[in-house]
This record gives structure tokens, C-alpha cells and sequence, in this order.
């Protein structure tokens, strides 16, 4: 049988929410598809051999069961048309005939089946509003979905909050030995933990649904949030520094609590607002190599994007592991 004379093939191609009203209205008058399967399962039990063959009047005894011929496999027709989680029955197709009365049996008790059969009923009992009806569902789901976006967004505003407020004072987010019995939380969790309790009912509630999945205080989330705000800040100060006619910089030699040598380049610009700023690059690892001819790769890279050739007008170095004022040094080279 070609598959494209099977509805029941039809309908995993085509989901039936895409189908133009007059098919919609065709199919649903139409009786539903039973053909007979081609069934021949024979199962051993003790000494005992048993056959099993398909039985016609399994369509009967389900008023909902379907068969495609071309898969010869069962299907459930309201998951067909109105279902929305994927399953054996809309999906794939029952074809386990050995268990088939059980299956059935459960099948027809799901919660999602009986919303789906209730959902063809009001199909079948008024034709002519079968796209307002399935639009109404859309609506519906859009509608939850949506609500559930601004409720996620609501409540993201309060750990990202809690980042930036650490982040301006320069307090620590929490201690390197966290845990849950320790005295001292850490600050983040205290923090939101605060916003929180002060926030609408709303996002107190959603908090609570949401809370097994997504550990809003956890040290994962404090990373990713930080480093998004770290993004957005590079990006905003990589957009300034294009539009800016000149700019400077400051190169400073430091050592942090592991004896690590590190460079930290500074930039200063007057902005498109003709107010001058000076903006924290990053600080950069230059323990494998501090030479003049290192040190100048490395603030070549770093500011090649920026144009810095024809908008460099000022150099400063403190700390500089190489003479600035000998031919070859850095100051020469840059």
C-alpha cells in the first residue's frame, strides 16, 4: 500500500493543526481506519503454545483505536489530532500485540487521553469551528507559555541584581569553602535570598515550582550571570573605544597571591558624550615571557581591533619588566 493512501501515515507527516479547514472537516466525517493488521504472534508458556491474531473487534471494543495498514501498527486517533505529548500511540505506533488488551486498557485511563478524546468530541459535535477551536488551544498555550517567560524574566532580575550590587562594592560572592551547614552563607545567597523574600507573591510562588530544577544561588548560576554582565561590559566599552577619535593607555606589572606574573592594560578615550573615561581591559599572564618583544605582541593583539596605529597617542608603564626609553623597548616598539 503506498503510504500517501494511509491517513494514518498522512497525519505523522502532516500534523492535522496544518491541514486547511476542508480537509479537516473531510476527515473528521469520515469513519476512522480499520484495517486488519497483519498479526501472527505465537507465545510459549509452560509446555502450552498460543497464537495470537488480530481481532477486528478491538476497534469496536475502543471506539478511539486506529490501524495504519502501511505500518500495520495500531494508533490512538484523538492523540492524532489533538495531542500534544509525544507517545507510542501518535508517534511511533503500538505493535506489541502480546500485551495489546493491557495496553489498551491503560492507555484509554491516561489523563492525556481523555483530554484528547474530550478535544476531538468538541471537534466532531460543531465542524465549523474546528480552526477557531484549535486556534483557542494555540492561543491558550501561547498564552501560558508567555506568562511563564515573564514570570523566568521577573525573577532573573533579582539574582542579576544581587550580582551587580556585589560587584559595585567589590564584595566577595561567597566563601571558597561553602557549604550548606556553614554559619556564613555567603553573600549572593543571603542576598537574593533577601530580594526574594520582599519580591510580589507571584515571583515567590514561581520561585518555588522552579526552585527544584534551576538553583537560583548556586555557584553555577553566579558564574554564568557574571560573565554574561562581563560580556555586555566588553562589548559596550569595545564600542565606545571604536568611535572614540584618540586614546591612550596604561600598562602596569603586578603579581598576584600565587607569585604569577600579570600585565594589566588600561585604556583612556574621551567617549562620544566628550566625557574622558578610562576603562579596565583585563589583566593578561605574562610569566612565560616578559621581554620587550612579548610584552609588545601581547598589547598588539590586544589592542589591533581597536585601530591603535592611527588612534594611539599616549603610552604609559609602570612597573615594566624592560627599559621604556632604550631604542628597543616596549615604549619603541609600540
Amino acid at each position: 500500500m503506498n503510504p500517501l493512501h494511509d491517513p494514518i501515515c498522512v497525519l505523522l507527516e502532516t500534523p492535522f493543526s496544518r491541514w486547511n479547514e476542508d480537509d479537516k472537516k473531510d476527515f473528521l466525517s469520515c469513519e476512522k481506519p480499520m484495517p486488519l493488521l497483519n498479526v501472527n504472534k505465537t507465545t510459549k508458556i509452560k509446555d502450552k503454545v498460543y497464537n495470537r491474531n488480530f481481532k477486528l473487534s478491538w476497534y469496536l471494543d475502543f471506539e478511539w483505536l486506529c490501524g495504519s495498514c502501511y505500518l500495520n501498527k495500531l494508533f490512538c486517533m484523538p492523540c492524532l489530532i489533538i495531542g500534544v505529548k509525544s507517545s507510542v500511540w501518535n508517534n511511533s505506533g503500538f505493535n506489541d500485540f502480546g500485551n495489546v488488551t493491557r495496553a489498551l486498557n491503560k492507555h484509554e485511563g491516561s489523563s492525556e487521553h481523555i483530554r484528547c478524546a474530550l478535544g476531538l468530541s468538541r471537534l466532531r459535535q460543531n465542524l465549523n469551528t474546528i480552526e477557531d477551536a484549535l486556534q483557542e488551544n494555540s492561543r491558550l498555550c501561547i498564552k501560558h507559555f508567555n506568562e511563564n517567560v515573564q514570570l523566568n524574566r521577573r525573577f532573573m532580575q533579582l539574582p542579576i541584581r544581587a550580582v551587580l550590587f556585589l560587584g559595585k562594592r567589590e564584595l566577595a560572592f561567597r566563601d571558597h569553602y561553602e557549604d550548606a551547614s556553614s554559619v556564613n552563607r555567603g553573600n549572593f545567597k543571603e542576598l537574593l535570598e533577601a530580594f526574594i523574600s520582599i519580591s510580589p507573591v507571584d515571583i515567590q510562588e514561581h520561585y518555588k515550582k522552579i526552585a527544584p530544577f534551576f538553583a537560583a544561588n548556586s555557584k553555577t548560576i553566579q558564574i554564568e550571570i557574571i560573565d554574561c554582565i562581563s560580556q555586555y561590559i566588553d562589548e559596550y566599552v569595545e564600542n565606545e573605544i571604536k568611535e572614540c577619535m584618540f586614546f591612550s593607555i596604561q600598562v602596569d606589572d603586578s603579581t598576584d597571591i600565587v607569585q604569577k606574573s600579570q600585565c594589566s592594560i588600561i585604556i583612556r578615550y574621551v567617549n562620544s558624550g566628550g566625557k574622558l573615561v578610562e576603562r579596565f581591559l583585563g589583566f593578561y599572564d605574562v610569566s612565560a615571557s616578559r621581554t620587550a618583544e612579548a610584552l609588545f605582541n601581547l598589547i598588539s593583539n590586544c589592542l589591533e581591533k581597536f585601530n591603535y596605529k592611527s588612534k594611539l597617542i599616549g603610552q604609559c608603564f609602570d612597573g615594566a619588566s624592560v627599559m621604556t626609553e632604550e631604542l628597543n623597548g616596549l615604549q619603541a616598539k609600540n
